[in-house]
């Protein structure tokens, strides 16, 4: 699948799309998968003839305001990058009431599933750990933390290229991190007309701000700031 909106769910309501149907020029073909947060539906573009990831909030959760809100977030986040080891966001949309985003389809395995059937070699991890940091470090220029960075949100392509997903957790961060040349990092100021703000964890509870294995421990503590550089 491409996308992961969450765990996944053993069991969900009646989905909201079906096969065949029409969301504007994309033609629903099969759901891919569903979360606590919403599904993901295989679709194609009748425009340009390319299959492409239906990602909808799940009829579960069109009242809640924070799934909105979480959807929200991730189609602005996922829409500032162009860069080989994020996502692509195709279009964003709304059908009968439901926010949608049209993400690439990769086909492929997320990193979870593989690592649950085989121990990767040393060339294969140091591949997809650069290509995790190439991604993280694309997102921080951007002055964005993805805040739930974890295996089941990597998604290696048949072609053996990672890609980060799900962007639902981002946060802005107050100023973005540029990288020099030498690899160092260093901040620099949104601009002025930006919506700035730093990356504090307004809840301590693991389920509203992360996956607790994966947590950065200031990600745990009230009021702590979540950053970009490294220590």
């Amino acid at each position: 699948m491409i996308a992961t909106m969450g765990e996944d769910a053993a069991a969900g309501p009646a989905p909201v799309l079906e096969p065949g149907a029409d969301v504007d020029h994309f033609r629903v073909i099969r759901l891919l998968g569903e979360g606590g947060m919403g599904q993901v539906w295989l679709a194609r573009d009748m425009r340009l003839g390319r299959k492409v990831a239906l990602k909808i909030v799940g009829p579960h959760r069109l009242d809640s305001a924070d799934a909105r809100a979480r959807f929200r977030r991730e189609a602005e986040a996922t829409a500032r990058f162009s860069h080989p080891n994020i996502v692509t966001l195709y279009e964003v949309g709304e059908t009968g009431g439901v926010p949608y985003v049209a993400l690439e389809m990769i086909e492929g395995d997320t990193l979870r599933d593989r690592l649950g059937r085989e121990r990767p070699s040393l060339r294969q991890a140091l591949e997809t750990g650069h290509a995790v940091a190439s991604a993280t470090c694309e997102a921080h220029r951007h002055g964005v933390l993805h805040l739930d960075l974890k295996p089941a949100n990597v998604i290696i392509g048949r072609d053996g290229r990672a890609r980060v997903v799900d962007f639902g957790l981002a946060r802005r961060i107050a100023a973005p991190v540029r990288y020099d040349d030498d690899g160092d990092d260093r901040a620099s100021p949104f601009d002025e007309d930006d919506d700035a703000r730093s990356a504090v964890v307004d809840e301590p509870l693991p389920g509203h701000v992360g996956t607790p294995r994966y947590m950065a421990p200031e990600q745990w503590h009230t009021g702590h700031e979540t950053t970009a550089t490294h220590v």
